[in-house]
């Protein structure tokens, strides 16, 4: 019962069986009882819930662009946990004392001539493409600037990983800001419509990436985390900021959905090893599916689970709570509070417009996650800024107020 297949091996034996599935990237029926060779190493199936190899590890060569940046650092981190995975960190800085030994570092320029043949040498598995501008105001200012890191250097990984032999996976990681924010937040089956260039030169990219086969873009909202040497987040700003008695003004007027970036992070890794799973044909510890969810989206009445690939391989990955930016600088204000007794700063509500920065700001921001089920696994945003709070000043709060419901001032879930 439950095989599609059932073969009898030639003398004695007792008959075996081997369930036929069909490959996603390829469309091509395989068995579970297949292998799938990794660069040179064979996979094969293991325990029920496991890919292994022959030495017994799950072993895939990752390389991560932007490797220096906030996303790049912690998803070196996230990569650690898989002891059986290689990593390489590519980026034009040197890299971060913390983040040094967790990965062997390239120095190189995605728009430099050295591109093809550093990624021939790696012969990646998977490709995590964080590398980004990410400054808003900054890609408004400049917009050829813009163009040429968010589009343009992406254009130029397709090219350098479509001339491997055996093409690995592309994870581009994306954002938001490709919407309107008229009416957000936003599934992965809604039609974005940017407001600014930062917004238009990452759905360009995007676009970039799907030209590629096996790809996947996978969007967050409003990172927010510690790294080492990174552009300052709402969080680290407003922490330092509000510790130096000064006021700090936030839209009270534009919402989103804040995302801790470890989050992210394992979100990506657990993506990569469902989907070298998928390539052999078992079901991986990675992430689940909502069978409910599935029932609405699944046109065919399947309520087995949610495709690995969703339709237009775009997925969501974003935090749980829809706050505005005043009501998110509210709650780190009331994080130090809670940390240090009192704070000499405040918090000023104001609308975005007041701001005057260059760029434009989605409304009703934020991204709804439809497809990854990941809720058991994000983080309540006031939990999270106790977390980055922690990390970057090294205090350990005791029991936290609300951090069981993780809202913060005005926090709503979705």
């Amino acid at each position: 019962p439950g095989c599609s297949t059932v073969s009898r091996p030639s003398g004695k034996g007792a008959p075996t069986c081997s369930t036929v599935r069909t490959n996603p990237m390829t469309g091509k029926a395989r068995t579970n009882s297949e292998s799938t060779p990794f660069r040179g190493r064979s996979l094969t199936t293991g325990a029920p819930g496991t890919v292994r190899d022959q030495k017994g590890g799950f072993t895939l060569r990752v390389l991560v662009t932007g490797a220096s940046g906030l996303a790049g650092q912690s998803i070196l981190s996230a990569l650690e946990a898989e002891p059986d995975w290689r990593t390489w960190a590519l980026s034009r800085r040197s890299p971060p004392p913390a983040a040094a030994a967790k990965a062997t570092w390239l120095s190189g320029d995605l728009l430099g001539p050295e591109l093809p043949g550093l990624v021939a040498g790696v012969r990646p598995d998977a490709v995590i493409h964080a590398a980004a501008w990410a400054d808003v105001d900054g890609c408004q200012r400049d917009p050829a600037l813009a163009k040429r890191i968010n589009l343009e250097a992406t254009e130029a990984l397709v090219g350098a990983l479509g001339a491997i032999p055996e093409p690995p996976l592309l994870v581009y990681i994306s954002t938001d800001y490709v919407f309107s924010g008229e009416q957000g937040p936003y599934g992965e089956m809604d039609a974005p419509s940017p407001i600014n260039v930062y917004g238009e030169s990452k759905l360009a990219g995007e676009r970039a990436a799907l030209t590629y086969e096996p790809a996947q873009v996978i969007r967050t909202a409003q990172l927010y985390g510690s790294g080492d040497g990174t552009r300052d987040n709402l969080v680290t700003w407003a922490a330092r900021e509000l510790r130096a008695g000064r006021t700090v003004p936030a839209a009270s007027d534009e919402y989103g959905t804040p995302t801790l970036v470890q989050d992210l992070a394992r979100y990506i890794v657990a993506r990569i090893g469902d989907w070298a799973a998928e390539r052999v044909g078992e079901e991986w510890s990675g992430v689940k599916f909502d069978e409910d969810r599935a029932a609405g989206r699944n046109p065919a009445g399947d309520r087995t689970r949610i495709p690995l690939w969703p339709p237009g391989r775009i997925i969501h990955c974003a935090g749980p709570d829809l706050v505005s930016r005043y009501e998110w600088a509210l709650a780190v204000m009331e994080a130090i509070r809670v940390l240090e007794g009192s704070v000499s700063g405040s918090v000023e509500a104001v609308a975005g417009e007041a701001l005057r920065r260059p760029a434009a700001r989605p409304k009703q921001g934020g991204l709804r996650t439809e497809y990854s089920s990941l809720d058991p696994a994000r983080t309540p945003l006031m939990e999270g800024i106790f977390e980055v709070l922690r990390e970057v000043h090294g205090e350990v709060p005791g029991e936290v107020p609300g951090r069981s419901s993780g809202g913060g001032e005005g926090g709503r879930k979705r």
